[in-house]
């Protein structure tokens, strides 16, 4: 098994820790690297995504729509 075998392995079922309580986050906007990461964790998982770990982005303000 070579290091794509294994990632492809990895990947089939993915579970995002647990982040912040609530109470404890901080308005937005949510730092690029966090956005990143969740955005590449989503899309990557192939058979199952636990997203529980991401509800701290539900409780975060929406990005104005005419900026990136």
């Amino acid at each position: 098994m070579d290091d794509a075998d294994a990632m492809a392995t990895i990947m089939k079922m993915l579970r995002i820790p647990d982040g912040p309580p609530p109470a404890a986050v901080l308005p937005a906007p949510v730092p690029r690297s966090d956005a990143m990461l969740a955005y590449v964790t989503v899309t990557r998982a192939m058979d199952h995504l636990n997203h529980s770990g991401l509800a701290w982005i539900h409780h975060r303000t929406q990005p104005s729509r005419g900026r990136r």
